[in-house]
């Protein structure tokens, strides 16, 4: 069987064990790790994603995860949450969960990318330009 078949089935199987799931406190880290080792074959996620990574702005906030070897900066969201309604933020201001991430990414090195999601869709920073929320649809062809 192809590496390219194998994770193919690798990712419907993520995809049927994750839907509907996704609680952002309790489920972040192990999606994460499942979908880096599992689907994306990385020998050893452990070593290229952190958790809860302290960021200083006006106060101390936590970024949900980042990929240090590509600068991908991870704001994760409980899948019943609207990722383009505002949400209380830990400074008393009120942000969308891109617009976290954003704000996040201006405080790091050389970030390439700022993820905001939910399991179900996300929307994205790449460095230029904003991909709007999309639900995620798998390429599984």
């Amino acid at each position: 069987m192809s590496t390219d078949t194998k994770q193919r089935q690798a990712a419907k199987a993520f995809a049927a064990k994750w839907k509907g799931q996704g609680y952002e406190k309790g489920q972040s880290q192990p999606f994460w790790m499942e979908l880096l080792q599992k689907v994306l074959q990385v020998e050893d996620p452990f070593s290229i994603i952190s958790f809860e990574n302290r960021v200083k702005l006006s106060n101390t906030s936590f970024i949900d995860a980042y990929i240090k070897p590509t600068h991908v900066l991870i704001e994760q969201k409980s899948v019943e949450k609207d990722l383009r309604t505002p949400i209380p933020q830990s400074d008393g201001t009120t942000l969308t969960p891109y617009r976290q991430a954003k704000r996040y990414a201006e405080e790091l090195p050389n970030p390439s990318s700022a993820v905001s999601g939910d399991g179900i869709s996300a929307s994205a920073l790449d460095g230029r330009r904003t991909l709007p929320i999309s639900p995620m649809k798998p390429r599984l062809h």
